[in-house]
């Protein structure tokens, strides 16, 4: 998947909640780990890989973090992870974007002394999803759309809503 996120986006110029290990494999130009502070009080900006802790509440934070810094123009792209599924309910935006659900359970890993293993145990029935915030700036966004369809199509299937309905805020607030 992280490859995929690198292709998509060339690059990975942010990972705002990573470890010095885990970046071994991102290959972020930046990443923040949780010793320099309150990520959501810096601003975040280029492109951006995030997949937050599994804390829902957290999860839910960075994601809407990620959409503000993305709605300004500060984040360029982004591939977002997240095993919460209930997130496609509590953010219903997301669904203004491509997401692509994996065919395999994702390989989680952890940390264990100098290296990331992958967790045996783990034990989760849903295997998550990506959302993809394409690159409104430099690229036309189908463009992008096509670039994020193209690495994410062996990873899993990839969706995204092709109807226009501006009144779906109303909706949504009402239900």
């Amino acid at each position: 998947m992280i490859e995929a996120a690198r292709l998509t986006m060339g690059g990975i110029d942010l990972d705002p909640m990573s470890h010095p290990v885990a970046n071994e494999l991102v290959r972020a130009s930046e990443f923040w780990t949780s010793k320099d502070g309150d990520v959501f009080d810096r601003r975040w900006s280029g492109r951006v890989y995030l997949y937050p802790p599994r804390k829902s509440q957290l999860c839910t934070q960075a994601l809407e973090k990620l959409w503000r810094e993305h709605s300004q123009g500060l984040v360029t792209e982004a591939v977002f992870f997240c095993d919460r599924f209930e997130l496609l309910r509590a953010c219903p935006w997301l669904h203004d974007f491509p997401l692509c659900f994996p065919y395999q359970k994702p390989k989680i890993l952890r940390l264990t002394g100098r290296q990331l293993d992958p967790i045996e145990s783990y034990r989760n029935d849903s295997w998550g999803f990506v959302s993809y915030f394409p690159d409104y700036q430099s690229a036309a966004p189908v463009v992008a759309t096509e670039r994020f369809i193209k690495a994410f199509a062996p990873v899993g299937r990839v969706v995204q809503n092709c109807i226009e309905e501006s009144d779906w805020v109303k909706h949504w607030r009402g239900s």
